[in-house]
C-alpha cells in the first residue's frame, strides 16, 4: 500500500471536521503554561509577577480582568507588561480603554464596559495568524494581607470561573515577608481543581501546581500564619479569626473528599464494566475461533480457488470515492454523504501521491495546498470533481490556504454537497458497470475476482 505523511493527514482531517461542524474556534488562546511568581510585603502588600506562555489564534488583545472590591484589597497599582518571547519587548502603558489595544502598548484601568472592573490589556499582533508567545504582566496588590489578634491571612483568587482560556499548567510560589517561628504556625489550602496541589516548602514559601486546568473553573488559595509577619501592615482587625478559618477549611476539606470517593466509584464501575466487555469479547473470538477449526474439508476446498489482493488490483482507476462504495454496498441505500470529510482527506492524499497538490506547513493549524498539476486528464471523474473544488477555492492562483478552502467551502455550502452527491452516482456507475448489479433489489453481486475493477 502507498503511505502518506501523518501530518498531512492529520491536517486534512482537522480541516474537514471544522467545515462540518457549528463551532467556531477563531480568536482562541490557550496556555502552554501559567506561572505565578507572588512576593508578601511586610505592609500587607503583594507584588505579582505572572508568566503567560501562551498559544493564542486570530487575536489582537489580551486581557486581565479583576474584581474592584474593596473588602479584599484597597487597589492595584505599578503595573507592566513585557513581552519576553519570541523578542523582547516592553510595552508602553496607555490610559484608554480600546478593545483593539495600540501595537505596542497595554492600559491598567477601571472600565467602563464592565461594571465593577480593574483591567490590564496588552496588543499581541496576531489578529490574521497564529502563534505561541511569552508575556510577563508584573502588578501591586496592597492591603490584601489581612491580620487579626491570632493570624494573619492571605486569601486571593487567581482565576475565577469567567476565565475562558484553559491551560495545560498552573504553576505558582508565594514568597512570606520573613519566616516563621514554626512550620506548624504556617498553613495554606488551595481551591479549585481536585487535581490541584498546594504544599509548603520551607517557613516562608509556598508552591502550587496544576495540569490540565480547564476553562471556566476557579482557582484560590489561603496562606494563614499564626504569628504576625507582617510588621508594617495597616489592615488590622480586632478580633481572633482562627477557629473560623479551620472550620471553614475542614468542611470543604470533607465536601472534597466525597467529590473524590464519588470519582473513584464512578472510575471502578466503569472499569468492571469494561472488564465484562473485555471477557466477551474474548469467549466470543474464542468460541468463532474453534467453530473455524472444525469447518468441513468440503467448505475450505471453496476458499482455495479465491484470489487475495493486499491492494485493489486495478489502482490507475481505483479512487477513495470508489472504494468507500465497494465498502458501503453491505447496505441497502448507499450514501456517502455521511462521509464527505473521509472521502475528501483520502483524495487530497491520493492526488498529493499522484503529484497533482503539494502541502506546505504553515503553522501549528493551517497549510497551503499548492496546485502541481493542472492537467486532469488522466484523473477519473470523480478525482476531478474534488480537483475542481481546489481550483474553484484558488481563484486562478496555484496555491490556497485551508483558511480560504474553508472560506470557499461555506459560502459555497449547497453547491459543494450537490456534488458531493453527483461523485457518489458517478462511483455507483462506475462500479455497476464492472460488476454484475441486481437494479430490483438494490444489493450488489459481488465477485470475489475484483480484477476486472
Amino acid at each position: 500500500m502507498k503511505k502518506c505523511s501523518f501530518f498531512y493527514f492529520s491536517c486534512i482531517v482537522l480541516f474537514w471536521i471544522l467545515l462540518f461542524s457549528n463551532k467556531c474556534f477563531a480568536g482562541s488562546q490557550e496556555w502552554n503554561n501559567l506561572d505565578y511568581d507572588v512576593t508578601l510585603n511586610s505592609d500587607g502588600s503583594m507584588d505579582v509577577v505572572e508568566t503567560w506562555d501562551i498559544y493564542a489564534s486570530e487575536t489582537n488583545t489580551l486581557f486581565k480582568d479583576f474584581k474592584i472590591d474593596y473588602s479584599k484589597y484597597s487597589e492595584i497599582t505599578d503595573v507592566s507588561v513585557m513581552e519576553i518571547s519570541p523578542n523582547r519587548v516592553e510595552y508602553e502603558q496607555i490610559y484608554e480603554e480600546q478593545y483593539h489595544v495600540d501595537k505596542g502598548c497595554f492600559y491598567a484601568m477601571k472600565i467602563s464596559s464592565v461594571p465593577n472592573t480593574f483591567e490590564i490589556a496588552w496588543n499581541i499582533g496576531l489578529d490574521n495568524t497564529s502563534g505561541t508567545k511569552t508575556y510577563q504582566i508584573t502588578y501591586r496588590v496592597k492591603d490584601v494581607v489581612k491580620i487579626y489578634n491570632d493570624c494573619t491571612e492571605l486569601y486571593w483568587m487567581f482565576l475565577d470561573t469567567s476565565n475562558n482560556v484553559p491551560a495545560d499548567k498552573v504553576t505558582g510560589r508565594v514568597k512570606l515577608p520573613k519566616e516563621v517561628s514554626d512550620l506548624e504556625k504556617l498553613r495554606v489550602w488551595g481551591h479549585g481543581p481536585l487535581n490541584a496541589n498546594i504544599e509548603k516548602v520551607s517557613k516562608n514559601e509556598v508552591k502550587f501546581e496544576c495540569t490540565k486546568f480547564p476553562s471556566e473553573t476557579m482557582f484560590e488559595i489561603r496562606v494563614v500564619t499564626e504569628e504576625n509577619i507582617y510588621s508594617q501592615a495597616i489592615n488590622k482587625r480586632d478580633i481572633s479569626h482562627l477557629d473560623a478559618v479551620l472550620s471553614e477549611e475542614e468542611k470543604w476539606a470533607e465536601e472534597a473528599n466525597q467529590k473524590r470517593a464519588r470519582a473513584r466509584a464512578l472510575f471502578t464501575a466503569i472499569y468492571i464494566v469494561l472488564g465484562g466487555v473485555i471477557v466477551f469479547f474474548f469467549s466470543k473470538m474464542i468460541k468463532y475461533i474453534n467453530a473455524g477449526k472444525e469447518l468441513d474439508m468440503k467448505y475450505k476446498r471453496h476458499f482455495e480457488d479465491l484470489k487475495y489482493f493486499r491492494d485493489i488490483p486495478n489502482e490507475s482507476t481505483a479512487t477513495p470515492a470508489r472504494a468507500a462504495y465497494l465498502y458501503y454496498l453491505k447496505t441497502k441505500n448507499v450514501n456517502l454523504s455521511g462521509v464527505v470529510s473521509q472521502l475528501f482527506s483520502a483524495t487530497m492524499l491520493d492526488l498529493a501521491l499522484k503529484k497533482y497538490i503539494e502541502f506546505e506547513p504553515i503553522d501549528k493549524k493551517n497549510f497551503n495546498i499548492i496546485i502541481k498539476n493542472s492537467d486532469v486528464t488522466e484523473l477519473t471523474e470523480d478525482e476531478k470533481s474534488f480537483f475542481s473544488i481546489l481550483k474553484k477555492a484558488a481563484q486562478g492562483s496555484d496555491i490556497v490556504t485551508t483558511k480560504e478552502l474553508l472560506k470557499y467551502s461555506k459560502i459555497h455550502y449547497e453547491s459543494l454537497h450537490s456534488l458531493f452527491e453527483r461523485i457518489t452516482d458517478i462511483a455507483g456507475v462506475y462500479h455497476r458497470k464492472a460488476k454484475n448489479y441486481d437494479s430490483e433489489n438494490q444489493t450488489a453481486k459481488c465477485s470475489c475476482k475484483i480484477q476486472e475493477f
